[in-house]
């Protein structure tokens, strides 16, 4: 995990607005989630916010004083009957639309319900803390 200092945000964010984070770093990996409380900790950060695709953010100050944590882990593993463990900062939108092939290839159409709610911007893991939801269903519900 890598700490950087005084990072622009703009590519970070969905308004793509310029901002700064006087600290930055991205969790990839399970790992990276355990050393952040230590990176916390030894840094003496009292401050932070965790930041996913940007979708919903706003940056109205120019300089987040604290640290940015951007959830970038993206993997996808598939268990037994469509069960499925997927990284918060997995794409929302392209995750539904692996879920949608793989109902294609297993001749399963029970993916219909969730369908509705694709093209909404976010990340997986945002979905959730959100649950969104649309045309008569939400997230909460899978």
């Amino acid at each position: 995990m890598k700490l950087e200092k005084n990072k622009n945000l703009r590519d970070y964010n969905f308004y793509r607005i310029d901002a700064e984070a006087e600290f930055f770093t991205e969790l990839k990996k399970k790992k990276d989630f355990l050393e952040l409380f230590v990176l916390i900790k030894e840094k003496k950060i009292k401050k932070y916010f965790i930041l996913g695709k940007g979708a919903n953010t706003i940056f109205v100050s120019p300089k987040y004083r604290g640290l940015v944590v951007r959830i970038s882990n993206s993997f996808l593993k598939w268990e037994n009957n469509f069960k499925v463990e997927v990284g918060a900062g997995k794409d929302w939108d392209g995750f539904l639309g692996i879920l949608q092939k793989k109902g294609e290839e297993e001749k399963k159409n029970n993916f219909f319900e969730i369908q509705s709610l694709s093209a909404i911007p976010g990340s997986v893991g945002a979905a959730a803390v959100g649950n969104i939801g649309g045309f008569g269903t939400e997230v909460k519900k899978y």
